[in-house]
């Protein structure tokens, strides 16, 4: 397993685009990511995932928590 950290940043600070931790821990577990762990409402994300599709798969599961 690989580790990955995402910080998603711009979200929930200020009171804008905010967005439930819990809501993107459990996209990235449907998106395939194991150990996924959330650091309180700061947007940062540590994830793993198996060898196969590494750095593509953690972009395409940032593009699908923040819908780019």
């Amino acid at each position: 397993m690989m580790l990955f950290v995402a910080p998603l940043r711009g979200i929930n600070v200020g009171g804008r685009i905010l967005v439930s931790m819990r809501d993107i821990a459990g996209t990235l577990r449907e998106a395939g990511c194991a150990n996924v762990s959330t650091h309180g409402q700061s947007g940062n994300v540590l994830f793993e995932t198996d060898g196969t599709g590494g750095l593509g798969r953690a972009v395409r599961v940032t593009c699908a928590v923040v819908g780019g």
